[in-house]
């Protein structure tokens, strides 16, 4: 084949490549969305991995970086990004930066943040054993400078419960979270009948432990566990090193952990932080008003 010939299969190939992958978002965000309202999922998603097996890679640009993402099943969700927050995330980053990724899920915000990294490292936090191994073939997929914990981070270390709709939950499934004695209170522990043992560790302790550098930037996307991540690590909260928090609030789980998000709100000031809001979201569980948004917390 002569260097045109080349050309014209590279374009080609281009092309072809550009339109599986927006396929595959189509069919990972709106597509798929619908049909878990309607029942379909099931068969969508055989037919889906009949015409595009799993494995396959995923590739696409976020604020000018390339990251791959290896997907092995059907909950897998790369193209969830969260937009509002990675793109204040990005705005507040220095190439040199330890992030710390706490309730990391799949690993993509790791990975999107990895990206904008040169020189820094990242370390995500992950219990959920499916999760754990999508986030260690994301890390190699990209070639991240980093670490991998299999462990929740809480206000103290050992073996915990974790409330999960199926002892067997796929990669990507992120309401899933610690189990308390007050989960009878929100509808969101419906479907979560079922139990698995998780690792928790107190987060202070750990970065001791493993003698992990202080972070810079830390995100927080623990279902409600949000103020016992902050209690374990209220010694590196309070370095000077660590000067940005992003924390995902449950608002309508924080009252079966015992706690509410003013009191969130309140450690983290006690801590030196300055906080904003953004990202609200409200919603309906089963007849339950639901609300959600984010905390941008700069020292």
């Amino acid at each position: 084949m002569d260097n045109k010939g080349q050309d014209i299969y590279k374009s080609v190939l281009g092309l072809y490549r550009g339109l599986l992958n927006n396929i595959r978002r189509i069919y990972q965000e709106e597509v798929r969305d619908l049909s878990i309202r309607i029942g379909l999922d099931p068969v969508l998603s055989n037919i889906f991995s009949e015409i595009y097996p799993y494995p396959y890679v995923y590739q696409t640009e976020y604020r000018g970086e390339i990251v791959e993402f290896k997907i092995c099943s059907s909950t897998e969700r790369p193209t969830s990004f969260k937009d509002k927050l990675l793109n204040n995330m990005i705005d507040n980053l220095n190439s040199d930066d330890v992030y710390f990724d706490i309730g990391a899920g799949t690993g993509t915000i790791s990975c999107i943040i990895g990206s904008h990294i040169d020189e820094g490292k990242i370390y995500a936090f992950e219990p959920l054993p499916a999760n754990f191994e999508a986030i260690q073939r994301n890390f190699d997929q990209n070639s991240l400078n980093g670490d991998i914990f299999q462990c929740a981070l809480s206000n103290t270390s050992g073996e915990m419960e974790f409330a999960v709709p199926d002892e067997n939950i796929g990669a990507g499934y992120t309401n899933a979270s610690l189990s308390t004695d007050k989960q009878s209170i929100s509808h969101f522990w419906n479907d979560k009948k079922k139990k698995i043992k998780v690792q928790s560790e107190k987060g202070d302790d750990l970065i001791q432990k493993e003698e992990i550098p202080a972070p810079n930037i830390i995100s927080i996307d623990v279902e409600g566990a949000e103020v016992d991540v902050i209690q374990g690590l209220r010694n590196t909260l309070s370095s000077k090193e660590c000067r940005l928090v992003f924390v995902e609030v449950h608002k309508y789980l924080l009252s079966d952990f015992g706690t509410s998000s003013e009191d969130l709100e309140d450690k983290l000031r006690s801590l030196g932080f300055n906080i904003s809001r953004f990202d609200r979201r409200e919603f309906e569980i089963d007849g339950e008003q639901g609300q959600l948004y984010r905390i941008a917390a700069h020292k």
